[in-house]
């Protein structure tokens, strides 16, 4: 006996994976079956002609039914090494749908990945 229990009886893990795209877990969270959706996307962010953050938001590749509750980024494909001082990059969550990806860096122009999870 495998001991699964209930989880056995949820539906398999679904993905669509590319340069952006998201995989969707179903798990039981306190007897709920919630699905958590792991989503990222690349973005180019502008070059900063003064160094200061330059923003830009983009849409998931799928809404978040309920909630975006964290999201992290990183340069991406870049030959931007600095341990300290410039370049920055930044995300933040606009709503369930969208997200904000941001970079300082002057040189030229960046692409960031952002990283969402919810449900």
């Amino acid at each position: 006996m495998v001991g699964l229990g209930e989880a056995a009886k949820l539906p398999a893990a679904s993905a669509a994976a590319s340069g952006s795209g998201w995989l969707s877990v179903p798990v039981v969270i306190g007897g709920t079956v919630r699905n958590i959706i792991l989503q990222w996307k690349s973005v180019t962010v502008p070059q900063s002609t003064d160094g200061t953050m330059v923003v830009v938001n983009s849409s998931w590749p799928v809404s978040f039914p309920a909630a975006c509750l964290s999201v992290i980024q990183a340069l991406t494909n870049s030959t931007i090494y600095a341990t300290n001082g410039n370049p920055y990059t930044s995300s933040a969550i606009v709503d369930r749908a969208t997200f904000a990806a941001a970079s300082s860096y002057s040189k030229s122009a960046s692409t960031v990945t952002v990283w969402g999870i919810g449900w």
